[in-house]
């Protein structure tokens, strides 16, 4: 079933939608595809140089290689940048144990306060 998520993620990506990349990350590490998944957070670094990436693309990803301080620190400066990351909230079967409360925890804080 996660392989069907697959083609319409890839098609997403092609369109330039950095959170469809993020998913098309998750999955893909979900998947055991590291590798592919690893050069789809390459991939959001490139875009980042040419256009604004939610930050929240990079959580997403990095919450499915399973590094919960890059996938922490991303969501904290999704907030911080006040990205719309409620939605996240979806993302609880993907996240195991306290890896996952970190995560979520710091994305649903709402924006950082002052900013």
């Amino acid at each position: 079933r996660e392989r069907e998520a697959l083609a319409p993620f890839r098609a997403a990506a092609e369109s330039g939608m950095a959170v469809a990349l993020g998913f098309l990350g998750l999955t893909l590490a979900r998947l055991g595809e590291r590798e592919e998944a690893q050069r789809v957070v390459e991939r959001l670094d490139e875009l980042a140089k040419r256009r604004y990436v939610p930050f929240v693309a990079w959580s997403i990803v990095h919450l499915g290689l399973g590094d919960l301080g890059e996938a922490v620190r991303y969501a904290a400066l999704a907030r911080e940048a006040r990205e719309p990351v409620a939605y996240v909230a979806t993302l609880g079967k993907w996240g195991e144990g306290a890896f996952h409360e970190a995560w979520l925890a710091e994305a649903k804080q709402g924006p950082a306060p002052g900013t």
